[in-house]
């Protein structure tokens, strides 16, 4: 893992967002040695023209 960080990200990492690269980290190992991989970008790619878009504006409003 900490090569992984160092090596992608250069070191540049922050503790506020530490969650989200370990997700990312633990999402890539589990999935190193699927027979699929091709597959993953594919079935991205079918849901992102499948969803209405949304805008930025709706993205950065605070629901609190």
């Amino acid at each position: 893992m900490k090569r992984w960080l160092l090596g992608t990200h250069q070191g540049a990492i922050g503790h506020d967002h530490l969650d989200a690269y370990l997700d990312e980290f633990t999402f890539r190992f589990n999935r190193r040695k699927s027979a699929s991989r091709g597959k993953l970008f594919y079935r991205l790619a079918q849901q992102a023209v499948q969803v209405k878009p949304v805008r930025i504006a709706a993205l950065s409003q605070h629901k609190g």
